[in-house]
């Protein structure tokens, strides 16, 4: 139940990022609804606001069905529940891009029909923009929470293989957060009238204000991931500080999604006219921006508030666009792979030979202390290091509360499981599907070890 809940509650996390960040891609955000640019004085119009309107009726309908079909992973009783998560998850993308991209090519054949006026004229507030950059923080110091955290670690860290891991994700993230204070430092500077105090003050927010704040939530998060690691340390098979990362990251996303759209609104109400709006749509589509005249390879993505869009309009972008879907496919053929491994193979002739799709363990009989047989599991905490985890079994990697590093095959359902101890290496824990193959298998075993 655990197992299931935890997975539902991933699915859940991907919906709410979603929802609260492309919500707005449903109203008028700084000159457009649905990656489409509208005219001021049309906003408001019948037409603009039907499509706008069922778009978003249509968009919240399709994350109450997918919410309610995540409750689906808690009646599958095997390995198919990690095939059935990646079903959800590509259906729910795919679906919220057909969808997206219905709606945004019935606002832009409106546009078309309505000839909506589309300015492409693009103000430039020089003095604005050198008073922004005196007021931008120096690169430098979005260095001190990266140079805090390592320094930290160094001094009372062991790289134990928990801690490391650990250690790996805040890490991670940290460089995570620090790279968006730096893309949000690098924003272009908005202009929304003909009054330079005007634009100073919407991008005093949208830039100095929101590097602030995420530059001091970095530093704190810096200290706070620090605390993790320690109370980690202090019990290596807790679970807290993993529990605890995750929240703090939610309530950063969060965090900067609520503010961004807060942001948004503030632009959008103070545009005084048309010629401020610089009409790109036809640089926009539902795979996010190509705009081969437009330099940056990274840009904000209009319809999902705090994230970026990759430019495959030039050679760069091209590249990282591709690279990115390589990873994730990667990504995905493990997984699956992983999902449709069944069972380990056990082969006994001059070694013992133990095998699955990523670890193989080949076992001379002299490196061998003792193998016993036990009647359940050890009843000890343990955390994975790699390998497989699920609801069905175990293998791979584990450090086992009392034993330290350890390897597992185990299927969670058989109460039976061999205890393989070696000399001054991990020791092993395997058994099969049932108890009685387990009890034939430690027979083969014993014998082996015998002669």
């Amino acid at each position: 139940m655990a197992y299931d809940l935890i997975l539902i509650g991933c699915l859940w996390m991907v919906f709410a990022i979603s929802y609260f960040s492309q919500k707005k891609g449903f109203s008028y955000n700084n000159g457009k609804i649905l990656l489409t640019t509208i005219p001021i004085n049309e906003v408001d119009s019948e037409e603009v606001q039907e499509i706008s309107k069922k778009g978003l009726k249509s968009f919240k309908l399709l994350n109450l069905v997918f919410f309610i079909l995540s409750f689906s992973l808690l009646f599958t009783n095997t390995d198919i529940e990690i095939i059935l998560l990646l079903g959800i998850l590509f259906a729910y993308l795919i679906s919220l891009g057909f969808l997206s991209n219905k709606y945004i090519k019935q606002m832009r054949k409106l546009k078309k029909e309505k000839n909506f006026a589309s300015f492409t004229r693009k103000y430039v507030d020089f003095t604005v923009s050198k008073e922004i950059d005196k007021q931008k923080l120096p690169i430098f110091l979005w260095l001190i929470p990266l140079v805090v955290f390592i320094g930290g670690f160094s001094i009372f860290g062991t790289f134990a293989d928990v801690e490391l891991i650990l250690f790996i994700c805040l890490s991670t993230t940290l460089i995570a957060m620090i790279f968006m204070g730096l893309f949000w430092r690098r924003s272009k500077i908005s202009v929304i009238s003909d009054n330079k105090e005007k634009n100073l003050y919407i991008n005093k927010i949208k830039i100095i204000k929101l590097q602030n704040k995420i530059f001091t939530l970095v530093n704190v998060y810096s200290v706070l991931f620090l605390v993790l690691i320690y109370l980690q340390k202090m019990d290596k098979y807790s679970f807290i500080p993993f529990i605890v990362s995750i929240i703090l990251i939610t309530f950063f996303i969060f965090y900067i999604i609520s503010t961004v759209n807060k942001i948004d609104k503030e632009i959008s109400s103070n545009i005084e006219d048309d010629k401020f709006i610089e009409d790109q749509d036809e640089y926009y589509d539902i795979f996010g921006y190509k705009n081969p005249n437009d330099s940056r390879i990274l840009v904000p993505d209009p319809m999902n508030t705090g994230n970026t869009v990759i430019n495959r309009g030039n050679k760069k972008g091209k590249i990282l666009f591709a690279f990115s879907n390589i990873i994730v496919a990667f990504v995905i053929i493990i997984a699956l792979a992983l999902s449709f491994e069944k069972d380990w193979k056990v082969e006994i002739s001059d070694t013992i030979k133990i095998s699955t799709m990523l670890y193989k363990e080949n076992i001379k009989s002299g490196d061998i202390d003792n193998i016993e047989l036990l009647d359940k599991f050890p009843n000890k905490r343990a955390v994975r290091m790699n390998g497989g985890a699920t609801k069905e079994k175990a293998y791979g990697n584990f450090s086992m509360e009392g034993e330290g590093n350890i390897r597992l095959y185990v299927f969670k359902k058989t109460d039976k499981v061999i205890k393989i101890s070696r000399k001054n290496q991990k020791t092993v824990y395997i058994n099969m599907r049932t108890n009685e193959e387990t009890e034939e298998l430690y027979e083969k075993l014993k014998n082996f070890v015998d002669k």
